[in-house]
């Protein structure tokens, strides 16, 4: 690294003129932050000395491949066959090294934790290294016909599901100069906290790439989870605030998104909205995770991957433009600081003028994320995360009637553009700041620690006038007034100990680890009558008094952590997963209203076990049990706390990765219960007991391939009996409000490897909602709906154009409702172009 030339990008100086008041404090913060830690840090690298073992060459460093010689190819040409199974990737690339006749030369520690899915079948000694290097976050460069010289690249692991960047593979990359990675991931350490191939994790995973996020030019989760089986992102439509996610059929809840491994916690209207421009991919888990994350709903979670610094220099300029007067610049900018070959950087931001399908409600937003990583040495690698994120739009949410939207009424269809509120009155504005860090240190081969945190602050001010339903002449829509002001800050470490060590034919994975959060919530509320408004010929400018304060309470919510995890090869074929946690969790709720404060104590032990069998054709049948917890804050009417809600999981299913092949199938089936919800006390109705219980059981089935002839496809199919088993409120019996029975989706882009087309690319997609219910008593049905969607692209060196429509057919459709008052449009037809240019 330090012999070569290279060149750090910067951001123009116009553009830093448009953000640099925004990012001052962020980027003061940041380079503060990395010159208080690098004093521990550089101690902690001189330690590793001693521990440190070579295998050939004296170190090399974590360096990207360079291009290679000419001489090279000709060894590369040489095909030879190959049968080397999944297992871990030191004696695999012992193996490697005896089949193909090459020379590895690397520091032995370099593969430990590492595991490998194999080559199988005839391949070129190039060809078959790329495949058993892939997902490894090693990356090679050939020094001569005959040798092969391996480094960890930079970010391996550092608690991120997946390396920084997929191997880099000289000869197979993009225009855009960036490897093409596609839309099959095989690894990722969400579903274990270590860096793990899917096949072998016990629970239903998916990934979604970079590719997958750029082809869908997504911004947000809503729009991330469309292709994914057993989560719906868009649980009440078209929303310009939040995230509503459903899992298996249970909503979220505030604690089922986590960035970066740790917890992005929520409360009532304290949310935040993560630009996912910012993110290299998202995984979505399916089922309880408290072994490993903690409190939890028991539908699943999302991890999303932030971008982090890059040790090759690179930039990207992006102009957006589409309907609804959508305005959008971005950057994003990496490499080397100052050619160093030890600190890089990474930069990006964008800045969003737009307005919504919605009249009188924008979508503006204002994001930034730098990002620092200081590499001192191969085993030891401190990355710093920041971000600020300002949004100032209002709610395309309008709560409007069935009677107008589901069906017609007397005065005919609402339209999907009819705002309920007041123009002068509403607003949802939300300013958002994180910084963390992300550590790694290898003792020797077989331990390495790792400790990420983060701290996280949200301040949101919401005023808003929406409809409660219909009068008698079906048109003048009943209005309340609705105001809070919340505030939240969070912090959150993660610390573990992993090691990887060998028995007999046995390989051993163990993690050790204790996290810590902290959540403090401050909010108030107003609510209260506001003047109707006819919703067929609105005419606004109505006075909206304020309304009176109905909450005002502080929570303050402690928790920590104690996990252990062994996950056990035997003969490199049958991988058992067996997990242990215990939380302790302590939540002091203060109500200024009502002058109380309620202390609360929690402890739960969550555990989790699962078993994988690994075919050398590829086929992984597992079977998993496991469990979740969530704290409730409150009392029953003795005044007695609640207990937390719980829930177990059985699953079982198969997976199917061909070797040789980027093509993923998954078919699993599961059995979800959980206990202790909370349903009306039936001595007073205004209070509640935790007699409630919800089961959910089904299948899902995702498949997803990337060719190497230019096509690429997703499929997902859902089908999912979720039935309200226990409760007193009379529901018992009925499907939960909002949850479809069935969910399926496609979608197949091909793009042109070769001839004057080269680099046209185009898809299409189809998504099916099944019918949902919008009461308890399941007597008001929202129709399913079918949904296309469509993107063409052309690639021409390293100028890129794109154009993503959602919705193509404009289909006009309710995606729920809470009630007869409460239904909630879908997202019209969005049409956005794309101009990006890679430097």
């Amino acid at each position: 690294m330090g012999e070569e030339d290279r060149t750090c990008d910067r951001v123009s100086s116009s553009a830093r003129g448009v953000i640099a008041a925004r990012v001052r404090a962020v980027t003061t913060m940041l380079l503060a932050a990395s010159a208080l830690t690098s004093v521990c840090m550089a101690a902690a690298a001189q330690e590793s000395d001693d521990n440190r073992g070579v295998s050939g060459l004296p170190e090399s460093g974590s360096v990207a491949p360079d291009r290679r010689d000419v001489q090279v190819a000709q060894a590369a040409e040489q095909t030879r066959t190959y049968a080397i199974p999944a297992g871990p990737l030191g004696p695999a690339l012992n193996r490697f090294a005896d089949e193909s006749g090459l020379q590895l030369v690397y520091r032995a520690e370099i593969a430990n934790g590492l595991r490998t899915d194999g080559v199988q079948g005839a391949y070129a000694p190039e060809q078959a290294l790329q495949r058993l290097l892939a997902g490894s976050g090693i990356t090679y460069r050939f020094t001569g016909p005959d040798a092969v010289t391996l480094a960890r690249q930079l970010a391996q692991q550092n608690g991120a599901p997946q390396p920084l960047d997929p191997i880099v593979v000289e000869g197979e990359r993009g225009d855009d100069g960036e490897p093409d990675d596609g839309y099959v991931s095989t690894r990722s350490a969400t579903g274990t906290r270590t860096d793990t191939p899917l096949i072998e994790i016990p629970q239903s995973i998916s990934v979604i790439t970079q590719d997958r996020l750029d082809a869908f030019d997504i911004s947000t989760l809503n729009q991330a989870l469309r292709y994914t089986p057993g989560v719906i992102g868009e649980t009440f439509g078209n929303d310009s605030r939040v995230d509503f996610l459903q899992y298996r059929g249970f909503e979220e809840g505030g604690t089922g998104v986590f960035v970066d491994g740790l917890q992005l916690r929520s409360s009532s209207f304290a949310e935040f909205r993560p630009e996912l421009y910012g993110a290299e991919q998202v995984d979505v888990l399916r089922g309880p995770s408290s072994v490993l994350y903690g409190q939890g709903t028991p539908g699943g979670l999302v991890n999303i991957v932030s971008k982090r610094p890059t040790v090759e220099p690179f930039g990207e300029v992006e102009v957006l433009g589409g309907n609804f007067d959508r305005f959008e610049g971005r950057f994003d900018l990496g490499g080397p600081v100052f050619e160093s070959d030890s600190l890089f950087f990474r930069l990006t931001g964008l800045a969003r003028s737009s307005e919504t399908q919605v009249d009188f409600v924008d979508d503006d937003r204002i994001f930034i994320a730098p990002a620092l990583t200081w590499q001192p040495r191969d085993d030891t690698t401190l990355t710093i995360l920041s971000s600020f994120q300002d949004d100032e739009t209002g709610s395309t949410n309008q709560f409007l009637p069935a009677a107008g939207t589901l069906t017609s009424n007397a005065n005919g269809f609402i339209p999907t553009s009819r705002f309920a509120g007041e123009p002068d009155f509403d607003l949802f504005d939300r300013t958002s700041f994180s910084i963390g860090y992300l550590f790694e240190h290898e003792f020797s081969d077989v331990w390495t620690i790792e400790q990420s945190a983060r701290f996280d602050r949200l301040d949101v001010d919401v005023e808003t006038v929406f409809g409660g339903g219909l009068a008698a002449d079906q048109r003048t829509l009943n209005r309340f007034a609705f105001t809070v002001d919340t505030d939240a800050n969070l912090f959150s470490v993660n610390s573990q100990a992993q090691a990887d060590f060998t028995t007999g034919p046995a390989s051993h994975t163990v993690l050790f680890g204790v996290d810590y959060q902290r959540y403090d919530f401050d909010e108030t509320q107003r609510f209260g009558g506001a003047p109707s408004l006819d919703i067929f010929e609105p005419v606004y400018g109505s006075d909206v008094p304020l309304p009176p304060v109905t909450a005002d309470s502080n929570i303050v919510q402690n928790e920590v952590g104690l996990f252990a995890q062994e996950q056990l090869t035997l003969y490199d074929n049958l991988v058992f997963t067996f997990g242990g946690r215990q939380d302790f969790v302590t939540s002091d709720r203060e109500d200024r209203l009502a002058g109380t404060t309620t202390d609360q104590d929690d402890s739960e032990f969550s555990w989790r076990a699962g078993v994988v069998y690994l075919f050398d054709n590829g086929i992984a049948p597992y079977a998993g049990y496991s469990e979740s917890f969530l704290p409730i804050v409150g009392t029953n009417r003795n005044g007695e706390p609640f207990e937390p809600e719980t829930a177990e999981q059985y699953e079982v299913g198969i997976r199917y990765i061909p070797p040789g092949s980027d093509i993923s199938l998954n078919l699993s089936a599961f059995h979800l219960t959980r206990e202790n919800v909370r349903t009306p006390d039936e001595l007073n109705p205004l209070n509640q007991v935790q007699t409630g219980e919800v089961r959910s059981q089904g299948i899902e089935l995702e498949a997803i391939a990337s060719f190497d002839f230019g096509l690429n496809v997703i499929a997902g199919y859902t089908f999912q009996d979720v039935e309200i088993t226990e409760s007193n409120a009379g529901d018992e019996g009925n499907r939960p409000v909002t949850v479809p029975e069935q969910l399926a989706s496609i979608w197949a882009d091909y793009t042109i490897q070769d001839g004057p087309l080269t680099g046209l690319g185009f898809g299409a997609g189809v998504r099916y909602n099944g019918e949902t219910f919008g009461n308890a008593d399941n007597t008001l049905e929202v129709n399913d709906f079918v949904l296309v969607d469509a993107a063409l692209r052309y690639d021409w060196q390293d100028v890129s154009v794109a154009i993503n429509a959602e919705n193509l057919l404009d289909n006009r459709y309710v995606a729920g409702c809470n009630s007869a008052n409460a239904c909630f449009f879908g997202t019209d037809r969005t049409i956005t172009a794309r101009l990006s240019y890679r430097f």
